[in-house]
């Protein structure tokens, strides 16, 4: 009677623990949100957003969720609120990245998802791009001009940061006796055209001529260096653009944005363990969302212009700049099989052992049972990340007369149907930042 009684026991708790395991998932449908913010309508996704703030937290984390309110806020114009929401995370992140480095390598090993989200490096570097333009927008440009700098500040630590944290899980791999090959992969993004580019703008206003020219040679570089990010023309605009401008003119410069950046899905494998098991690796990947947009037009005053330059690929900098983190993931996760994997052979040890009595042997079979079964069930990948930036980047400047003027960005398909439009009128004054920026959520 013990022995049905343990059993009883043993099948509930296996059924509370397959029951907990599910709903331990970072997944989470914005399908709806994002409908709503690919029509444009703004305020209404942020309505939507917003309500379902508790779950979003709850499964996502606040991270996500002031990344996500952040860029919505931008989208429907409200700079201010946009940059406090920017603020939140860009702290958090900060505060997650400085726990990381205190936390032993033991708690480092635990499943992504029982932690907060911390961030992705791509998420931290166009925050601050996105702050500088809200503070463009809101008339503060020397703070624009911080945003900027700490963006390039972060730009250039991405590989120090990841080298430690390699070599965090490679020692440990090792010492362990881990058969784990931890992969070291060198970023390949480490300069921002995009950053740059509105550096060059804000600082041509500010009169600041080494800015000026030090964002122009970066530019460069970038394309020079990082073929495997910039692999298009370089903007032919940029060959124009120039610290001086003719008397009775002013530089007017453009930047818009359209589709929307990778987000994460799971991936899963299995593998051999030592006792003959099968172990499961669940790990992140990031997966592009298809933008119909293939080119950028513009009018001023009415008339065509050429069409803008592919300025950023937004898309290929997050691929480049989670990569590194991904093949962490999947180290940590094999490494994780192990020890869960040793737990069975211990349960099994007992239940072989001859000198043990039957219901005891029993009972060890089931614990290796139980244990086989949640080791599957825990292993759920981190698919947290945030929702609406951008996928690209795109840049112009033309040279306009001083005075008011109406200007069009044009969103358009293969076929050169406009998808999306901003109309704005800009007065463009001598030593002031002309700068127009379109979002286009398709």
């Amino acid at each position: 009677m013990k022995t049905k009684s343990g059993f009883s026991i043993l099948l509930l708790l296996l059924s509370v623990s397959c029951f907990v395991m599910v709903g331990c998932t970072s997944t989470l449908d914005l399908s709806q949100v994002v409908g709503t913010y690919r029509k444009g309508y703004f305020d209404g996704a942020i309505r939507a957003y917003e309500s379902r703030k508790q779950e979003i937290v709850s499964t996502q984390g606040r991270i996500v969720f002031d990344l996500d309110y952040g860029m919505l806020s931008m989208m429907a114009g409200d700079y201010s609120t946009s940059n406090t929401y920017f603020t939140e995370a860009e702290n958090l992140i900060s505060a997650s990245y400085t726990q990381s480095i205190m936390q032993n390598i033991g708690s480092y090993l635990l499943n992504d998802n029982t932690v907060e989200y911390a961030g992705e490096d791509y998420e931290d570097i166009y925050t601050n791009i996105v702050k500088s333009l809200n503070y463009h927008n809101l008339g503060l440009t020397e703070d624009a001009m911080v945003e900027l700098r700490r963006s390039a500040e972060k730009q250039s630590l991405m590989q120090s940061r990841y080298d430690e944290q390699w070599s965090k899980v490679k020692n440990y791999a090792d010492s362990n006796g881990y058969d784990v090959n931890v992969r070291h992969y060198d970023y390949g993004f480490s300069i921002s055209a995009l950053s740059n580019y509105l550096m060059m703008v804000f600082s041509r206003s500010m009169n600041d001529f080494n800015s000026f020219q030090f964002a122009s040679k970066q530019i460069r570089l970038a394309f020079e260096t990082q073929g495997g990010i910039y692999n298009f023309n370089f903007p032919s605009f940029l060959e124009e653009e120039r610290f001086d401008m003719p008397k009775g003119l002013a530089r007017l410069n453009l930047v818009a944005f359209s589709g929307l950046a990778p987000v994460k899905e799971q991936a899963t494998e299995f593998i051999d363990m030592p006792n003959g098991d099968i172990g499961k690796l669940s790990y992140p990947v990031m997966t592009v969302r298809p933008s119909n947009v293939r080119s950028v037009k513009f009018l001023v005053d009415g008339k065509m212009q050429t069409e803008m330059d592919l300025l950023e690929n937004i898309d290929r900098i997050v691929f480049d700049t989670f990569r590194p983190r991904q093949e962490l993931a999947i180290s940590k996760t094999i490494m994780r099989n192990y020890v869960k994997n040793f737990a069975t052979q211990v349960y099994d040890a007992a239940a072989a052992d001859k000198k043990a009595d039957k219901n005891a042997s029993s009972l060890w079979t089931v614990l290796g049972l139980i244990t086989r079964v949640t080791n599957v069930i825990s292993e759920q990948a981190d698919v947290r990340s945030s929702h609406f930036f951008p996928s690209k980047a795109w840049g112009t400047g033309i040279d306009v007369a001083l005075g008011l003027h109406s200007v069009s960005i044009q969103f358009c398909s293969y076929n050169g149907n406009v998808l999306f439009q901003k109309d704005t009128d800009i007065e463009v004054k001598e030593g002031q930042t002309n700068l127009v920026d379109a979002f286009c959520p398709i």
